[in-house]
């Protein structure tokens, strides 16, 4: 969309990504102000069937709607590893348009962990209805607890589990009885402050499609969208047709256990040629090693900065990541049910007895979850931290951080719900200060 000379704006939205465009929506809740958004990337997400369709999500990793980072992902005195694509989303959206879907809100004790940085406001109680804010659950065949429609009612971000596929009926009941003979709990509901046993997951999907922040700005006639600003198309001529900017740096454990058909996922190995097979994947959602960085590769502002995720820095880390490993094993070789069908591994057999090789495999093997946070800290001084717990950046007038920077503590799961709620909460902040527009 084209913004002429003059035009005023009340607002402006650095960024549609997916806090950006929930901050852009609910300024718009006043149909006298107006907001400008400016999206390097394109401003079509809710009409294009690549960002729509669940299935192709692996797909566009690495296309032209992700910014793909090369990063520094392990950085030790023995061992180094830098690859690319470190994936964020370029378009509208960001990356709720490109991410793997899971709506996970993380656990009280981890947010009240942010007391330290912004105060009690910035605790789980507080929290928990900004966590919600942003979305609607939907239970349309009534199939779990009633009091799951709490967890969002009202917002424009639909939310439901994932379809229950009656072909995986027998794999379901074969996990699930093998997890509970190991003596771990099974949760229908995570959303209380607790996220502990096996659960089946709550998606950023609903009825088939993909539903990214790109939604809530949709139809707003008091929102101007600015995608593929000429501004951008101008900096990435100048860098050879490349991408020239980039992000920020990086995030006990989360088992996904992953059913696959054919050749539905395929990433660093190709996929058996025949049998049912399956995917188990070890999260370190609360690592100890110290956060990554982004420095300056020089001074030319279309360089890509150095980004350092800086994984496994900590030999903690790895021994936590090596015993996640050996659970899953023992769920699926020795519990009840499964050990009776799993016949064998692929590509290789992993060297669970050897605490050296497990060293060795989970530098060689590990990949990133995403989720890169914490690189404008909320702190209450500018010694701490970039923004207040209003998330004003520290010392300047008019300029607020939204969105995973602020993140002060990673939270223990996948953080798209914790963006959502930055952002519901950064919008009242705005609103707050501009009691001529929001009464």
């Amino acid at each position: 969309m084209a913004v002429k000379n003059g035009a005023y704006f009340d607002f402006i939205v650095i960024g549609g990504g997916t806090a950006g465009n929930i901050v852009a929506a609910r300024l718009a809740e006043n149909p006298h102000a107006r907001i400008l958004v400016v999206e390097a990337g394109i401003g079509t997400s809710k009409d294009n069937e690549e960002i729509r369709t669940p299935g192709l999500a692996m797909d566009i990793r690495g296309s032209k709607y992700d910014w793909a980072y090369k990063t520094t992902m392990i950085k030790r005195d023995d061992y180094e590893r830098i690859e690319k694509p470190n994936t964020r989303g370029k378009a509208l959206g960001g990356s709720s348009s490109l991410n793997y879907f899971s709506w996970v809100p993380g656990s009280k004790g981890t947010f009240d962990m942010w007391e330290e940085y912004g105060g009690k406001e910035w605790t789980w109680e507080p929290l928990v209805p900004y966590l919600r804010k942003s979305v609607t659950y939907h239970d349309d065949a009534g199939l779990y607890a009633p009091e799951l429609k709490n967890i969002g009612a009202g917002g424009p971000i639909p939310i439901a589990h994932a379809e229950l596929m009656p072909e995986m009926k027998p794999f379901r009941e074969l996990l699930t009885k093998a997890w509970k003979s190991t003596g771990e709990p099974v949760s229908e509901n995570i959303f209380d402050g607790t996220m502990r046993g096996l659960v089946h997951s709550v998606n950023t999907i609903y009825k088939g499609r993909r539903s990214g922040s790109f939604l809530a700005v949709a139809d707003k006639p008091n929102i101007t969208i600015f995608p593929e600003s000429p501004e951008y198309r101008a900096a990435k001529a100048a860098n050879d047709g490349l991408d020239p900017f980039c992000p920020y740096g990086q995030p006990h454990f989360e088992l996904d256990f992953i059913p696959l058909f054919g050749s539905a996922f395929q990433w660093h190995f190709p996929h058996p040629n025949k049998g049912s097979y399956m995917t188990i994947m070890v999260d370190l959602v609360r690592p100890v090693s110290e956060g990554g960085e982004v420095t300056l590769n020089s001074s030319d502002p279309l360089q890509q900065a150095n980004i350092n995720l800086n994984y496994f820095n900590n030999d903690l880390d790895i021994i936590a990541m090596r015993e996640g490993i050996r659970f899953s094993y023992d769920v699926l070789k020795n519990g009840e049910g499964f050990k009776d069908i799993v016949e064998d591994e692929y590509p290789w057999d992993m060297p669970l007895h050897d605490d050296e090789a497990m060293k060795r495999t989970v530098l060689d093997r590990s990949q990133t979850s995403f989720h890169p946070c914490g690189t404008a800290r909320l702190a209450k001084s500018i010694e701490e931290g970039v923004v207040n717990p209003s998330l004003q950046v520290h010392g300047i007038k008019n300029l607020r951080v939204i969105d995973a920077s602020v993140i002060p503590v990673i939270p223990d799961c996948r953080i798209q719900n914790s963006v959502y709620m930055v952002a519901e909460k950064g919008a009242d902040a705005i609103k707050r200060d501009h009691a001529d527009l929001y009464h």
